[in-house]
């Protein structure tokens, strides 16, 4: 699957900050490595910026995982108008015209905000928003963009596949073990 840079690269910094505030602890360099991966045009952020952009992961993983197409639209919504995302045409570095959601000036933490929502709001329009997963192991919670050809991806990794797997294989042998 492949979609355009703000659906790809913003929608996939957004599952990457949202996993990285999962752990607790995080620092600026943590968060500045996720956004340099993704937008390497975006400034590194300050301690405090870090903060505030951790901040806004607790609400862009909301946007993650099963919901009605209603709620996820709701969500994806919200996100773009705290964000104030503002489209503007740009050409910088002497590339041709393209889009950005943010003003030039403006600080990293209000442009990670504004390409982030952008992202998601990319990947719900183009593909229906359900690329937008979650694990499916319940001790998992990680969130992340299923690029898969046929968009059925339900877990983050192999290992939490093969967990849950194994977990319903055993007890599908202790039901028959106590039918039989």
């Amino acid at each position: 699957m492949r979609f355009n840079t703000y659906g790809g690269a913003a929608a996939a910094m957004a599952a990457d900050l949202v996993n990285l505030g999962r752990g607790g602890t995080f620092d600026r360099d943590q968060v500045a490595a996720v956004i340099t991966r993704h937008a390497p045009t975006l400034p590194e952020p300050s301690g405090p910026e870090a903060a505030r952009i951790m901040q806004w992961t607790q609400q862009l993983d909301a946007a993650f995982g099963e919901m009605s197409q209603q709620r996820r639209v709701d969500v994806i919504n919200a996100l773009l108008q705290q964000a104030a995302s503002r489209p503007m045409i740009s050409t910088h570095d002497n590339q041709p015209p393209h889009l950005h959601y943010h003003g030039e000036g403006e600080g990293v933490v209000n442009r990670v905000r504004a390409v982030t929502a952008t992202g998601l709001a990319y990947v719900l329009c183009d593909e229906g928003g359900h690329r937008l997963g979650r694990c499916a192991d319940d001790r998992c919670a990680v969130v992340f963009i299923d690029i898969s050809k046929g968009g059925n991806r339900q877990f983050c990794t192999t290992r939490c596949a093969n967990r849950v797997n194994a977990v319903r294989h055993r007890a599908r042998q202790r039901a028959m073990a106590m039918a039989g």
